[in-house]
Order: structure tokens, then sequence, then C-alpha cells
């Protein structure tokens, strides 16, 4: 029987796109029609928060002039997913700055320009993430699937940013996303050759990285 060594899940799978192959070319059409996505540098300033991209780009436009583009940071965890989240960065004098700090360490960021997907700041109102599978595998249907119920719980249990959920309702559908994220894994262990790129696209080989975790039984 298989077996999977929880300290896997301390790894961040998705990473920004290396490039612009068909599969982010239209996920980004079908997300932000007739935009192009492009690599703008993360340069964090000293007052912005992790997270709070919205309200940094705000304070930093009203400090420092310029303006707040609103769009989609897009990310991948390749072979299983692609990802837009939501995100805002500050232009000023033609020039493209994602200000947040990030942590996962990511030097620049893959962005979508969407101005027709504002932020609510009166109501603090987030857009959910959208996710679109690479692989035809259940197991990633079931993972999306998953985080989907979660946001869904969020928003119905939130008012701006004070959260009303129940501990265990949340907890319950954390440990689905953990599971599902669990058989994705396995299911690409499988498929991957010891001396290959990892599963977890840290860029190491699959021997060196994550194959230590997964424990592949017949």
């Amino acid at each position: 029987m298989a077996a999977i060594d929880p300290r896997i899940f301390d790894k961040s799978f998705l990473r920004k796109p290396t490039k612009h192959d068909a599969v982010i070319s239209n996920f980004c059409e079908s997300i932000s029609p007739g935009q192009v996505p492009k690599f703008v540098p993360v340069v964090a300033t000293d007052e912005s928060q992790p997270l709070e991209c919205f309200h940094n780009v705000w304070r930093q436009v009203e400090q420092h002039g310029g303006s707040i583009a609103f769009g989609w940071a897009i990310w991948i965890w390749p072979q299983v997913f692609v990802e837009a989240e939501h995100h805002a960065v500050w232009e000023k004098d033609g020039k493209v700055l994602d200000i947040t700090p990030r942590e996962d360490g990511e030097s620049e960021v893959l962005f979508l320009p969407d101005p027709e997907r504002t932020y609510d700041f009166d109501r603090e109102s987030r857009i959910d993430n959208q996710r679109f599978p690479i692989a035809q595998s259940l197991n990633v249907l079931r993972l999306l699937s998953a985080y989907a119920e979660r946001s869904i719980m969020i928003e119905e249990n939130s008012i701006g940013r004070v959260s009303n959920m129940n501990a265990g309702d949340f907890e319950q559908v954390q440990q689905k996303i953990i599971n599902t994220s669990a058989h994705v894994l396995l299911e690409l262990a499988t498929k991957t050759r010891r001396n290959a790129t990892c599963i977890c696209s840290s860029g190491r080989k699959f021997k060196k990285c994550c194959q230590p975790l997964l424990h592949l039984r017949s």
C-alpha cells in the first residue's frame, strides 16, 4: 500500500510559469479576453504586507501617485493545474511593479491585466481564484473541487475580513484538500523517473527531492 510523508505538504507546488505556452495562453484568454500576460518584477515596499496587494497598491498610489492595475497573478503546478489569483500591481511612468512581498520568494510574477475585475474596498469582498486542470485526471478534478468547496465555505461565512466559519467544518475541508493532494502526488510519482525534474517544481531531481517522502508499494 502506498504511503506519504506529511512533511511533503510543507512544500509549495505552485510556481510562476516559465513560458507562455498554449496552456497558459488559452487559460489567460478564457479569463481576460484580449489581454496579454507579462512578467512583472516584485519590488516590495517597506510598508507593504504579504497577501494585501490591493491595500498595498492603494496606499502606494495615495502616497506616490501612479495608478492601480487590477488583474491576475498566474501560477502553475506542472502536469496538474493552472491557477489565476486576483491581484493588483502598481503602475507609474510606464513602469509596472508588484510591490507586495511574496512569502514564496518569487522575484517576479506573471501578471494578466483585467480592468473589469476591480476590488471592492467598501465590502472587502475577494474574488475567488480561477483554476483549470492540465491533467485529465479524476484525482486532479477532485482536488479542484475541494478547493472550490473551501472557497464557497469562506464566502458564505465571511463579512469583509471577518470570518464566522466553524473551525471543525473548515478543518474538515482542509483535510479533504490534503487527502486529494496526496492522491495527485502519488499518481504523479508513479509516472516520474528518479532522474526527472521533481513533481513539486523545485527544479531538483525527483530522487533528491520528493521521492524519499513518497513510498510506493505494489
